[in-house]
């Protein structure tokens, strides 16, 4: 979470929670496994800004579980999931973000929601709450499925056409797409942190 402190220790948190699962049982425990890795996150991160005499520590997330043709997608706050399904990218994840919740009333266009005073406040992360409320999504799992896990560094300077631009590349590697909008954000400036993560799903 940009603007508070220790921001980089709350995310390494929620990272080795997740790393060190060994997922087991059927799609839907396994499921739960990760949601519940997040949620023991979110208990050590809180105890840790206790320990600090920090007030506000956390991290944004974005999972993604992958088993038998099916995913799951678990998120807090504002770094986002997108699936490329035949060229066409398409949101999984909704913004947890004040920005988010001034469009969501269809008052205002995206641009100017932007100029609204805190708009870009997220609204739930990782280590806040006591009770942490995590989003889900579910869906298919297709060949030649492409998705995209980002923080907002990536979306803040790259449109949602340019990422599709970026995915779409026939014949690159998963390497090679993130190396690609790893440099389009640095050419914007980059003015926040990166985190790019691409997945592509193979034919069996």
């Amino acid at each position: 979470m940009g603007g508070h402190d220790a921001g980089e220790v709350a995310s390494q948190v929620v990272v080795d929670s997740l790393a060190g699962l060994m997922l087991r049982g059927s799609p839907y425990k396994r499921g739960q496994q990760v949601e519940a890795s997040i949620h023991s996150a979110n208990a050590e991160i809180r105890a840790l800004a206790s320990q600090r005499s920090i007030r506000r520590m956390g991290s944004t997330v974005a999972a993604l579980y992958i088993h038998d043709r099916h995913f799951a997608c678990m998120w807090a706050g504002d770094s986002r999931a997108y699936l490329l399904r035949n060229g066409r990218l398409q949101p999984i994840t909704r913004d947890h973000s004040v920005l988010q919740e001034v469009i969501d009333t269809g008052l205002v266009d995206e641009l100017n929601a932007k100029r609204v005073y805190g708009a870009n406040a997220i609204t739930r992360a990782v280590g806040i709450d006591e009770g942490l409320e995590l989003e889900t999504a579910y869906g298919s799992v297709e060949a030649g499925d492409r998705f995209l896990l980002c923080s907002d560094g990536v979306t803040a300077v790259m449109s949602d056409s340019e990422i599709e631009a970026q995915l779409s590349r026939p014949g690159a590697s998963v390497e090679e797409m993130v190396e690609a909008i790893e440099t389009a954000c640095t050419s914007e400036g980059a003015p926040d942190n990166l985190a790019i993560i691409v997945v592509a799903a193979m034919a069996r």
